[in-house]
């Protein structure tokens, strides 16, 4: 059935972002502002105002998460109330009527820190939704369904899902008190900002051929999508220097065992993650979607639910049933 992927986007949005890189639009090294020249000039929140920022955006620092840029959050630190104050709250009445003016509005506000110093769970990748559309010339749901969804064969996924497809569409349930759930109505039509970080609808179908395409290296069916360098990127290890993680602001993590590659994380000792060979890849959804490929056992692994808040011990005996490598 149907179901809404969250931040499960982001790992299909960094995986056709690499195809640009793989054509030589671009590298991962591009300075943001070379593209989207707004984001020129940044800022950095401090706790007495704020300062310049010493380094520019590059298009690594929006997949690793590294690049300051936040969610909005109008009651948050300094930076989520700067983003939550430059985007409108980024869902508001008031907000942004396409991509380009979101962007344009998110360049406004400060970063939580200095681009590479620190990892922010933030809109990065939603700014890499932006610059897909300028560097191909296409919308991003044309831009994502013809460079991704179409070579994997992802027919029932994009930003809307289709009138004749919505009975399929598996309910969100939200938790309320006494243990009830409500459902949570959510619109089954593409908003005027696509979020390329959190808005993409899939099906376990659809996105267990994305794991099968990176597990065979970046091709399925025959279809080469990727090259296995472009895989061995995303599955690199990127936050982590000298051994030592770089600091983590906010209340999202990575994982015990881990750090974080390109759009995703990366398991480094699957000793201390319990799960997984070295190199193990993958990444969450808000409702409770998580997956991950391992590949040195040639094996991927996805876990849908629909559930608000997504139920976090799920996920570590989903891990523990089917994560465990027999030759460890």
């Amino acid at each position: 059935m149907t179901e809404v992927g969250w931040s499960s986007s982001k790992p299909l949005t960094t995986a056709a972002f690499l195809t640009l890189v793989e054509a030589g639009t671009v590298s991962l090294d591009t300075p943001l502002a070379d593209v989207l020249p707004e984001f020129a000039v940044m800022r950095v929140a401090h706790e007495h105002g704020s300062f310049p920022s010493a380094r520019p955006i590059t298009m690594e620092h929006l997949l690793t998460h590294t690049s300051g840029l936040t969610y909005a959050n109008a009651s948050g630190s300094r930076a989520e109330r700067s983003m939550a104050a430059a985007t409108a709250d980024d869902c508001s009445p008031d907000g942004a009527s396409s991509l380009a003016e979101w962007a344009a509005r998110a360049s406004r506000a400060e970063l939580a820190s200095v681009p590479g110093e620190a990892w922010t769970y933030g809109v990065g990748i939603d700014v890499i939704g932006r610059v897909i559309e300028v560097l191909t010339g296409h919308p991003l749901e044309v831009a994502l369904r013809e460079r991704l969804f179409e070579p994997v064969g992802m027919r029932d996924t994009g930003f809307r899902v289709a009138a004749d497809a919505r009975h399929r569409v598996a309910p969100i349930l939200r938790r309320a008190e006494g243990g009830r759930f409500d459902v949570l109505e959510v619109s089954l039509e593409a908003p005027p900002v696509l979020s390329a970080g959190g808005g993409i609808v899939s099906t376990a179908a659809d996105y267990t051929r994305f794991l099968r395409m990176l597990v065979n290296d970046g091709q399925l069916d025959g279809e080469r999508v990727l090259s296995p360098d472009a895989v061995l990127r995303m599955r690199t290890d990127r936050v982590h220097r000298d051994g030592s993680p770089l600091p983590r602001t906010g209340d999202i993590s990575w994982g015990t065992g881990c750090g974080f590659g390109l759009g995703g994380r990366v398991v480094r000792d699957p000793h201390v993650a319990d799960y997984g060979s070295p190199g193990t890849y993958g990444w969450d959804g808000i409702a409770g979607m998580t997956f991950f490929v391992d590949f040195e056992a040639g094996r991927g692994a996805l876990l849908v639910t629909q559930v608000l808040p997504w139920p976090a011990h799920f996920h570590e005996i989903f891990r523990g049933i089917v994560g465990v490598n027999p030759e460890k």
